[in-house]
């Protein structure tokens, strides 16, 4: 999963900074082959079901993986998909609240953000 120090922390207007070396903390900038890939969460926050909407520019092998506050796997896809917009749907229900990081990789490049679950 991840290899030494990693963390995130949400600033002012819902940006969401990382860091993967435990120290240099950047703005999640959710690019992917230098072309942006559009991310929609909605609802957010969520009470029982969200959905991760996003736009492959390419055919691709897409992996979407959700997290909970301590670093563990809780839902987990793989697929290959055509390039276009794609939906993920997440059921939520079963879950306490908390926030909550999904991370999506394709072709070797990832993007990540939070969910919060009332």
């Amino acid at each position: 999963m991840f290899k030494g120090f990693f963390g995130w922390v949400v600033g002012s207007c819902g940006n969401i900074l990382h860091t993967d070396n435990g120290g240099t903390v950047g703005d999640e900038d959710l690019r992917i082959k230098n072309e942006e890939l559009r991310i929609k969460v909605y609802p957010n926050p969520v009470v029982s079901n969200t959905s991760i909407e996003y736009e492959l520019i390419e055919n691709s092998d897409v992996s979407i993986q959700i997290f909970n506050y301590a670093g563990q796997v809780i839902e987990n896809m793989n697929e290959s998909q055509n390039a276009g917009i794609h939906e993920f749907e997440w059921n939520t229900s079963y879950l306490p609240s908390g926030i909550f990081f999904y991370r999506i990789e394709t072709n070797g490049k990832h993007a990540s953000g939070r969910i919060i679950k009332l």
